[in-house]
C-alpha cells in the first residue's frame, strides 16, 4: 500500500470521475437543450411553446388532455417550466397536468425549470407535489442541474424543500461536484454550508 491517505481518489480516478460527470452532463442535458430548439406539432405544445396562454385555455377547455406529450416526452408543462412562465404553469397544473411526468431522459418538469434558473415556476411545481429529489435516468436531480448551471435560487429552494445535498448521481457525482465542475462558485458556497449541517 502506498502512502495515500485512502479517502483521497488517486489521479487517474479523479479523471476518470471527471470524464464521467462530463458524459453524464451531457446525457442529463439534451432534454433541456433541444427544449428551446424543436418546436412541438400538437396544438397545446405549440401554445405552451409560445407562451400562449390564451391557446393553452382553449385547447384545455375544448377537451385537450394537459398530459399530451411530443415525439421527446415533453408535455406543456415542461415548455412552459422551461420558459418560466409560471401563469401557464398554474393553468396546466388546474387542468390536470401531472407534475411528476417524464421525457425520454427521465426529466421532470421541475427539473427543466431547476435547469433553467425559473425560481417562481419551480415553487409552483413544489406546492402541487413535484419531488425535490426526483432522478432522471443518469440519478441527476433538480438541485444537480441548479447546481451545474449555476441557478443559486433555485438550488436554496430546492434545499428548503428537503433536498438532499449529499445525494449522488449514477456516476457518484453530488450537487457539489456538478456545481465546482462547471465553476459555480455561488452554488458551491451554499452546497458546502447545506453539505456540512
Amino acid at each position: 500500500m502506498t502512502g495515500r491517505n485512502r479517502t483521497q481518489p488517486s489521479p487517474a480516478t479523479r479523471t476518470l470521475r471527471g470524464l464521467a460527470l462530463v458524459l453524464a452532463m451531457a446525457a442529463a442535458a439534451p432534454a433541456a437543450a433541444e427544449i428551446s430548439l424543436l418546436a412541438p406539432r400538437d396544438e397545446l405544445l405549440v401554445a405552451a411553446y409560445n407562451q400562449d396562454i390564451d391557446g393553452v385555455r382553449a385547447q384545455l377547455t375544448g377537451g385537450a388532455s394537459a398530459n399530451r406529450v411530443d415525439t421527446e416526452g415533453r408535455t406543456a408543462l415542461m415548455y412552459a417550466a422551461v420558459s418560466g412562465n409560471a401563469d401557464i404553469v398554474r393553468v396546466l397544473l388546474n387542468g390536470g397536468a401531472w407534475v411528476e411526468m417524464r421525457d425520454r431522459f427521465g426529466n421532470t418538469a421541475l427539473m427543466l425549470a431547476a435547469d433553467r434558473g425559473r425560481a417562481e415556476v419551480a415553487e409552483l411545481l413544489l406546492e402541487r407535489g413535484a419531488k425535490a429529489d426526483a432522478e432522471n435516468r443518469q440519478g441527476v436531480t433538480p438541485l444537480m442541474q441548479a447546481a451545474a448551471s449555476g441557478r443559486v435560487e433555485v438550488a436554496r429552494l430546492l434545499l428548503k424543500r428537503g433536498a438532499d445535498a449529499k445525494r449522488q448521481d449514477y456516476s457518484g457525482f453530488s450537487a457539489l461536484d456538478w456545481a465546482e465542475r462547471s465553476n459555480q462558485r455561488r452554488v458551491t458556497d451554499v452546497l458546502k454550508r447545506a453539505a456540512s449541517q
